[in-house]
C-alpha cells in the first residue's frame, strides 16, 4: 500500500508565514509571553503540514523546555514549568500550573482543529491521525502509572472515544501500543528487549 503512494505528487499547500523573525527565535519576540504563544502555533502548523504533505507520519513534540520564564506577563507566573510539576501539592504553584497548562491547551485544540479542517480520503486528517497529549508527572512526582493524558483523532483508524478513563496502575506504554496497533504497525521489541521495557498492559480495549 505504501509503494502506491510513492509517485504520487505531494498536495499543493500555502507556505507558512515566519515573519522576520526566524521560527526558533519565535519564543522570545515578546516579554509578555505572546511569542511563545505564536512559537507553539507555528511548530503547530508546521506538524499540520508535514503530515499534509506526507513529509512525515510521526512527530514527538516537547512544546518548551522545563527552565526558563513561564508565559511571562500572560500568567505572571514566578516559576519555571519543572518547579510547577513537582509542585509538592503547594496551592500556589497548582494555581500557575493551571494558568499555564490552559494556554498550552489552548494551542493543542488549535492544532486538532487543524487537522479537523484538512480533507483526507473519506474524513479528516484528524480521522487520519493519532495525537496525544501527556505528560511524565503524576501526583506531583515522575510516574508510569497514573498518569494524564488524552488521545485524540483516530476516527478513520478504528478508535472508539468513550471520554475520560480512570484505569488504575495502567501503565503509559499501553497507549503507545494502542496506537501502533491502529496503524498496523508490528509491535516493536524483542524477548531480551521488550516493548517499553515490559510496561504495557497491551492495548486499552476500551477505545477499539
Amino acid at each position: 500500500m505504501d509503494r502506491a503512494w510513492v509517485d504520487q505528487p505531494k498536495p499543493a499547500v500555502a507556505a507558512i508565514d515566519f515573519g522576520k523573525v526566524p521560527p526558533r527565535n519565535q519564543a522570545e519576540l515578546n516579554d509578555d509571553g505572546s511569542g511563545m504563544e505564536r512559537y507553539l502555533r507555528l511548530f503547530f502548523d508546521v506538524i499540520a503540514l508535514a503530515f499534509q504533505t506526507d513529509s512525515t507520519r510521526v512527530v514527538a513534540h516537547n512544546p518548551k523546555g522545563e527552565s526558563g520564564p513561564t508565559f511571562k506577563d500572560l500568567t505572571k507566573c514566578p516559576y519555571d514549568y519543572h518547579t510547577l510539576s513537582h509542585h509538592g501539592e503547594d496551592a500556589e504553584k497548582l494555581r500557575f500550573w493551571t494558568m499555564v497548562d490552559r494556554i498550552y491547551l489552548q494551542q493543542w485544540a488549535y492544532f486538532l482543529g487543524r487537522l479537523k479542517g484538512i480533507p483526507e480520503g473519506q474524513g479528516t486528517l484528524l480521522d487520519h491521525t493519532l495525537a496525544a497529549w501527556g505528560t511524565a508527572q503524576g501526583e506531583a512526582g515522575h510516574a508510569l502509572t497514573d498518569l494524564p493524558l488524552m488521545l485524540c483523532g483516530g476516527k478513520g483508524l478504528g478508535i472508539k472515544h468513550q471520554g475520560h478513563i480512570a484505569k488504575k496502575d495502567l501503565w503509559v506504554g499501553s497507549v503507545w501500543e494502542t496506537m501502533i496497533d491502529r496503524v498496523g504497525m508490528p509491535l516493536p521489541g524483542t524477548a531480551e528487549r521488550p516493548f517499553q521495557a515490559g510496561h504495557s498492559n497491551g492495548v486499552i480495549k476500551e477505545v477499539l
